[in-house]
Order: structure tokens, then C-alpha cells, then sequence
């Protein structure tokens, strides 16, 4: 019987020491509501991440490594960062840059800590079919149409979902075409309260990709 696994992504910006104080809330949460769930950090720098706070990190921007470390998560914490705007989407290319890699050090600095990374870890989240936690999301302006659809999967895909205020609330349950308003949680250590009881009790076996499972059923027919 193996723990269960919690992914923490999203939680980093600029500014570095905010950063750190931000998944050390996470983590002081995280071992409040569920002290036997397994904890691994997807973040910018993963050796300071290890060094600092004792947790297993994974480098973010990179599809490949954070796809692997989501093939045995029981769950995916998304939250706590910078807001959602439309400003570092476009100058990457839009919503098609998400899974854009070219190897360790071909990036600069802003995509490695910045909103196109984070958005690849939920998604890359939802393609896998692991419960995500989406949760203080501060949605500043998504008028790109691409970026408002990505949105909106994202919110509707979450196990869990909340915002930071009630604007952003508004702005994502728009995005989403939500009948029901979304919850607001400023803090995104408060929101472990919320999402603690649901991470199973056990670990499960490694996942595929939807698309993956999709080509092995066709082969078999």
C-alpha cells in the first residue's frame, strides 16, 4: 500500500521570498489536515525547494518531468501565485505554448515561474484524469478568446475550485458559463481545509493520458 501523492504547483511568482512563504504555508496545511499524505513540489528552482523545505520538487515548464510525476498523484494543488492575465500568454505565442519545450535552460526565467507554466501543470492535470485542486485563482483579464476557453476547461474540470475575490469569482464563473458562483478563498492554505478529506486514503496505480488510453482502445477495436 503505497501513500497517496499531492502535487503543489502554482504557488511561485517573481518574487522569490514571497514564493517560499507561500508553499511553506501550503506545506504547514497540508500536514494539519492530511499529515500522511506524501507532498511534491513542482516549482522554478527544485533543489532550493528541497534544501528549504525537505519536500521532493520537480522542475515546472517542463511537460515531460511534471507529466511523470503526475502519472502516481492522487491530486493536484494549483494556487497561491501571481494573477491570470493574458499579457505573458501572448508573448509566448498563446494558449499553444503551454506544452512548448525545448530542453533545460531554453526558457527564460519568466516562463519558468510565470502563468504559462502554471497552466500547464492543471492541464496537463486534466488530460491525465487526476483531481485538480484549483484554488485563490486571482483572474485579473483573460480577452483573448483561447485563454478564456482554457479557463473556463479548467474551472469546470476541478474537483475543487475557488477565487481570491469576488471579482475574479465573477471573471472565472464567466469564463466557465457557470450557473452556480464560486466560492472565495484569499489565503490558498485555507483552501487545504476544503481539499484535504477528499485525497484518498491509499495511492493508486500510475496513470495514462486520456489520449493515450483513446489510441490503445482503437488499437485493440
Amino acid at each position: 500500500m503505497t501513500a497517496p501523492r499531492l502535487l503543489l504547483a502554482g504557488w511561485h511568482g517573481a518574487d522569490i521570498a514571497r514564493s517560499h512563504e507561500v508553499l511553506t504555508e501550503l506545506l504547514e496545511a497540508c500536514r494539519t489536515h492530511r499529515p500522511d499524505v506524501e507532498l511534491l513540489a513542482v516549482g522554478p528552482d527544485p533543489h532550493a525547494i528541497t534544501a528549504q523545505h525537505g519536500v521532493t520538487a520537480v522542475p515546472i515548464g517542463d511537460p515531460i518531468t511534471v507529466d511523470s510525476a503526475l502519472a502516481s498523484a492522487s491530486g493536484v494543488f494549483v494556487g497561491g501565485g501571481p494573477p491570470w492575465d493574458d499579457d505573458q500568454l501572448t508573448a509566448r505565442g498563446g494558449i499553444a505554448s503551454l506544452l512548448a519545450f525545448e530542453g533545460p535552460g531554453d526558457f527564460p526565467r519568466r516562463w519558468k515561474v510565470g502563468l504559462p507554466a502554471v497552466l500547464q501543470v492543471a492541464l496537463l492535470a486534466v488530460m491525465r484524469g487526476v483531481p485538480l485542486h484549483l484554488h485563490s485563482v486571482r483572474l485579473d483579464a483573460f480577452d483573448d478568446a483561447g485563454a478564456r476557453s482554457l479557463a473556463g476547461l479548467l474551472v469546470r474540470s476541478a474537483a475543487t475550485v475557488s477565487a481570491a475575490d469576488a471579482g475574479s469569482a465573477a471573471r472565472l464563473v464567466d469564463a466557465a458559463a457557470r450557473s452556480e458562483p464560486l466560492p472565495v478563498i484569499e489565503q490558498p492554505a485555507a483552501a487545504l481545509e476544503v481539499v484535504g478529506p477528499l485525497i484518498p486514503a491509499t495511492g493508486g496505480l500510475p496513470s495514462l493520458p486520456l489520449g493515450r488510453l483513446r489510441r490503445r482502445r482503437e488499437k485493440l477495436a
